[in-house]
């Protein structure tokens, strides 16, 4: 049972700043660093694989392989699917102890995670179907791309310059509407 492995990890081997207190990779908690966690339980070749193929997205699921998305399309990290005593080492690796409470107190945990000199990213832990999944999304520590870099209609310049309306930005997940909105606000 996946909440008995929770209650009975030991909080010694598991337990570090992670989550909220955004530990970097470079520095130490007592025991060890966020690289060498993340590079014990797999999650750092994975989020090293999101930043080199320019992923949107990481999903980690109970019986799937890790899955990177990218230009809109799926693809696998190897074949070997996820076991939940795997996935459970990932998560003992980046949640704090409070974030693990909320989480087995059933409710899904969204946090940051930093890695330094690879990147910053958004984590979603959630329960589905009785098992447990994650996904993150690199936050790219680039600068805001302009309104021409991202290939935008020249016109959306004037809009920027307005004082009253309303400009809705819609589309899927990963499609840049976080991204266009910031290169209007940096404009």
């Amino acid at each position: 049972n996946q909440r008995e492995s929770w209650e009975n990890s030991s909080p010694e081997k598991t337990m570090g700043k992670t989550g909220s207190d955004l530990l970097k990779a470079g520095s130490h908690s007592q025991t060890e660093s966020i690289k060498e966690k993340f590079g014990r339980c797999g999650i750092l070749a994975w989020l090293e694989q999101a930043v080199l193929q320019n992923a949107s997205d990481i999903f980690l699921s109970v019986g799937e392989p890790p899955t990177l998305k990218v230009f809109g399309g799926f693809k696998r990290l190897g074949d070997e699917p996820l076991t939940s005593e795997g996935l459970l080492q990932v998560i003992n690796a980046i949640l704090s102890d409070i974030q693990k409470k909320q989480f087995q107190e059933g409710r899904e945990v969204d946090m940051a995670i930093e890695v330094e000199s690879l990147s910053r990213f958004r984590a979603n832990i959630f329960k589905t179907r009785g098992n447990t999944s994650i996904a993150l999304r690199p936050i790219p520590t680039k600068t805001i791309p302009t309104i021409d870099e991202l290939g935008l209609p020249p016109v959306l310049h004037n809009l920027t310059r307005l004082s009253r309306g309303l400009i809705l930005i819609t589309g899927p997940t990963g499609n840049g509407k976080s991204t266009t909105l910031a290169s209007f606000i940096d404009e």
